[in-house]
């Protein structure tokens, strides 16, 4: 364990993110499955393989989650803890955070987009959803296998900065800012534009990754990210 000067005011110091600081990583032939379902995910986004319905949430989340099965000797520790009651307050938090954010993000758009002409946030989503039964439990599916991409891109990145770098606030900086960006790029598919995607659907996510960077327990992400979708499917089935 590292010691506390070595964490984030933010972070539960009694735990730490997992694998990253022993050097053994990139020796144990598991952990290049773990890289390998990463790289899967990316191709099954933007390749030629077309999916159908639900198909997808369910093939992209199970892609994530058996070589995290197979990482772990089939227990889901490495990532998930059972939450206790001060997690409560975290999953508020990322939740209440997240809109102030949106708002500032629109009125700057408003503004650059009035003065510069440049389009930050004006988008149009060519996914659709609403609140039927079927689509609440493969949006909870989906959600899980982009949480887990985010947190083991992050984790990588992580363990490859701390390798070179020894410095594990820097380490943790340069993990999320490459793991934000990266998750933001891949809804290019659904948001034709890349300025929101790098700026909502990247940067804006930091409420979403930001219980995984406190508690080290994925779970507490993937919470927070399914309530933030439902208000925001709620609010456009509404507009």
């Amino acid at each position: 364990m590292p010691n506390e000067k070595e964490y984030f005011n933010f972070e539960d110091k009694t735990v730490d993110f997992p694998f990253y600081s022993n050097g053994k990583f990139f020796q144990d032939k598991k952990s290049y499955v773990l890289i390998a379902s990463l790289l899967l995910f990316v191709f099954l986004i933007f390749g030629p393989v077309k999916f159908y319905d639900y198909q997808e949430q369910a093939i992209l989340s199970l892609v994530m989650l058996i070589p995290l099965l197979y990482y772990g000797e089939g227990r889901l520790c490495t990532l998930f803890r059972k939450p206790v009651m001060k997690d409560l307050r975290t999953v508020i938090f990322s939740c209440v955070a997240y809109f102030p954010y949106i708002f500032i993000v629109i009125s700057i758009g408003v503004l650059f987009e009035s003065i510069l002409g440049i389009n930050i946030v004006s988008t149009i989503s060519n996914t659709a959803g609403n609140l039927d039964l079927v689509f609440l439990i493969f949006e909870f599916i989906q959600i899980i296998g982009e949480e887990l991409f985010r947190v083991i891109l992050f984790l990588v990145v992580l363990t490859i900065c701390f390798k070179y770098s020894g410095n594990r606030k820097t380490s943790i900086i340069i993990g999320t800012i490459i793991a934000l960006a990266v998750f933001g790029l891949m809804h290019i598919n659904s948001y034709p534009n890349i300025l929101y995607c790098f700026v909502v659907m990247g940067i804006g996510n930091f409420f979403e990754l930001y219980p995984y960077l406190k508690s080290k327990n994925v779970l507490l992400s993937i919470i927070v990210h399914f309530i933030l979708n439902i208000i925001i499917t709620v609010i456009r089935l509404n507009l």
